[in-house]
C-alpha cells in the first residue's frame, strides 16, 4: 500500500546528539513573532545552502541552520539529522552515488503508540499541560492512537521522544519514529510553543510533513516568491523570485522553506491538496509585512489565514493510512465537522 505524501513514511529522521563544529547557530529573531505567521516555528534564518541525496528526499537542494544543540533545521520546523548526517548527504550528492547516503528510511510508530518522555522536571514542568492538550486534540480525533507518558524524567529510552527546552530555538521535531532518537523541541525565554503549534510538531512525530511542499504543491498554490523577506538588502531590481547564485550571500533563504519537494517513488501525494492542512503554512509565511507568499492557483482552494491548530479531515485520513491496521474500524469526528470512517483506503 502506498503511503499518502504528507506522510512521507519511510519516516523518521535522524536526531543523533551530539556538538555542532564549526557552526554557530542564529539567535532567534524576535520579530519574527509579528512579522511571520510561522515564525513561531522558526529557530532562526537559514543560513547555509547545500545539495544532498538521501534515500528520503533523493536529490534535493536545501536551506539550513544549526541549533546550540547540533541539530540541522531544515524546511521550518524539521530536525534533519546532525552535521555528520548532512555531511553523508552532501557527499552523496557530490559523488552521485546514493548508495553512499546515509538511510533516513524509518517506519511508523508500531501499534500507532508513541512513547514520549520529557527530557528533565523542568521541562515537564514548563510544558506539560500544553502538551497534553495538543495530544487531547489527536486523540480527540483519532482514538486509536497512543501517547504514552514513560517515567522517569532522568533517564533517556532509544526510539522514545525526547520533549527538551531550549533558550530561544523555536519550535521543531523529527518526522515518524527512529529508532536512534526521536525529538520534539520546544522553546523557552523568548515566547512559548502554543497548543497549536505543539499539534503541529506531534503531526509530524505521527509522520506528517508539509502540505506545502508536496511534489504537486504547483497545481493548487501559487508561490509569490517576490513577497518573501529576503532578510537582507536585495540589490536594485531584484527580488527573491531571482536565482540565489544572482543575489548577495544569505539573501531569500527562506524560499527553500516554501519550495515542493521532487517526486519520488517513495512518495504518496494521491488525494486532494488541503490548504487548511494543520501541516500547511499561512498565507503569510515568512512575508514581508502586509504581503502574502501563498495564494490559491485555482478556485477550489482555501489557504489557511492563521497558524492552524486542530488536525483537519483529510490530514486524519492521511494519518489513517500510515496507521491502517490501528484505525480501520475507527470512526470519529475532525474539526471541519464531516463524519469520517476510518477504513484502509
Amino acid at each position: 500500500m502506498r503511503r499518502s505524501y504528507t506522510t512521507k513514511i519511510l519516516l523518521g529522521f535522524i536526531s543523533l546528539f551530539g556538538p555542532l563544529c564549526g557552526i554557530t547557530a542564529v539567535p532567534f529573531d524576535t520579530r519574527d513573532l509579528t512579522v511571520y505567521q510561522e515564525g513561531f516555528f522558526i529557530p532562526g534564518s537559514p543560513n547555509y545552502t547545500t545539495t544532498i541525496l538521501d534515500n528520503f528526499y533523493g536529490r534535493r537542494n536545501i536551506s539550513y541552520h544549526a541549533t546550540e544543540q547540533g541539530h540541522i533545521i531544515i524546511d521550518g520546523d524539521i530536525m534533519y539529522g546532525t552535521a555528520h548526517d548532512l555531511k553523508l548527504a552532501e557527499a552523496a550528492a557530490a559523488s552521485s552515488h546514493l548508495a553512499r547516503a546515509y538511510s533516513l528510511r524509518g517506519r511508523p510508530w508500531t501499534g500507532a503508540k508513541v512513547r514520549y518522555q520529557y527530557a528533565d522536571d523542568d521541562t515537564e514542568r514548563a510544558n506539560k499541560d500544553t502538551i497534553n492538550a495538543a495530544i487531547k486534540r489527536w486523540k480527540d480525533n483519532a482514538p486509536y492512537l497512543t501517547f504514552e507518558r514513560v517515567m522517569p524524567n532522568s533517564k533517556s529510552e532509544n526510539g522514545n521522544v525526547i520533549i527538551q527546552s531550549t533558550d530561544c530555538s523555536g519550535c521543531y521535531s523529527t518526522v515518524g519514529s527512529y529508532q536512534r532518537g526521536n525529538i520534539m523541541s520546544l522553546q523557552r525565554g523568548c515566547r512559548t510553543c502554543s497548543v497549536d503549534q505543539i499539534t503541529h510538531e506531534w503531526g509530524h512525530i505521527l509522520g506528517l510533513l508539509h502540505e506545502h511542499q508536496r511534489p504537486d504543491r504547483d497545481q493548487y498554490v501559487r508561490l509569490v516568491c517576490k513577497n518573501i523577506d529576503p532578510r537582507c538588502t536585495l540589490p536594485p531590481g531584484t527580488s527573491c523570485c531571482n536565482n540565489v547564485n544572482e543575489l548577495p550571500a544569505g539573501c531569500c533563504q527562506l524560499k527553500q522553506w516554501l519550495t515542493p519537494d521532487a517526486a519520488g517513488n517513495w512518495l504518496d501525494w494521491d488525494g486532494m491538496y488541503d490548504g487548511i492542512s494543520l501541516m500547511h503554512y499561512s498565507e503569510r509565511a515568512f512575508a514581508r509585512p502586509n504581503t502574502k507568499t501563498l495564494v490559491p492557483a485555482r478556485n477550489d482552494v482555501t489557504i489557511n489565514t492563521n497558524i492552524p491548530g486542530w488536525p483537519t479531515k483529510r490530514d486524519l485520513h492521511r494519518i489513517c493510512k500510515i496507521y491502517s491496521d490501528e484505525c480501520s474500524g475507527e470512526k470519529g469526528m475532525s474539526r471541519d465537522g464531516f463524519d469520517y470512517y476510518m477504513g484502509r483506503g
